[in-house]
């Protein structure tokens, strides 16, 4: 629906019904519900419901060649979140229990009530690693618009359009085999961190920095251009 094809994944928590999730954006990505995360109408940012995830459950979607991290890039969502899960994942992918994160991508809350962006290399090493303040996010208060932007060799993590975290590196990630997650961070072979509470508007957006400073985030559904 004329959205620009740099938009990669984006699921409306007003489109399927049940454990049935579609990717609206052009690359049309399978969706696999693990556990039983499922559309509800219990919390809704926009029209029409939005998805919740109980901290045992997420979405999965194979590796692609659109989560293509070596440009610029932005992850974004809605969370109502009901439950502070240290470690609780909303945007993840890649990770070794024997070597740590290894060649990983990762935007999840924190224990404290804060947005932590990290990523590694393969040696385990920090690649970026920033976090917004304790308490930047508070349980069942209200919808909270969250953004993990990569512009350059720029960082930065947006809460409700404010810069919250930001850091530099010129050192581009590595190319990952993974498969992403939403609403897990996942371990290969070990434990596993969930997000608890209701999810909307996911999206990933690869080659572009939507936002480089403060913003006033989407007041209505990505359903035509502008992205914004």
């Amino acid at each position: 629906s004329a959205r620009p094809a740099s938009v990669n994944l984006m699921i409306h928590g007003n489109v399927g019904a049940g454990q049935t999730f579609s990717d609206s954006s052009p690359s049309k990505h399978t969706i696999l519900a693990n556990g039983d995360v499922t559309h509800s109408t219990a919390q809704s940012k926009f029209s029409g419901g939005s998805i919740y995830f109980d901290g045992t459950d997420s979405l999965q979607m194979a590796d692609s060649a659109d989560w293509d991290w070596t440009g610029d890039y932005t992850l974004d969502c809605w969370i109502y979140p009901t439950a502070i899960n240290i470690y609780g994942g909303i945007f993840t992918q890649g990770e070794d229990s024997s070597n740590q994160q290894l060649n990983s991508l990762m935007m999840y809350t924190g224990g404290t009530g804060n947005i932590r962006w990290l990523i590694r290399n393969s040696s385990a090493t920090g690649q970026i690693d920033i976090s917004t303040a304790s308490s930047s996010i508070v349980i069942n208060t209200k919808w909270y618009h969250i953004a993990a932007v990569k512009s350059g060799t720029s960082y930065k993590i947006y809460i409700d359009g404010v810069e919250g975290a930001s850091g530099t590196q010129a050192t581009a990630i590595e190319d990952l085999t993974w498969p992403m997650h939403i609403g897990r961070r996942a371990v290969d072979g070990g434990a596993n961190y969930y997000y608890q509470g209701y999810m909307d508007e996911m999206r990933i957006t690869t080659g572009t920095a939507l936002w480089t400073s403060d913003f006033t985030p989407p007041t209505r559904r990505n359903l035509s251009a502008p992205v914004v």
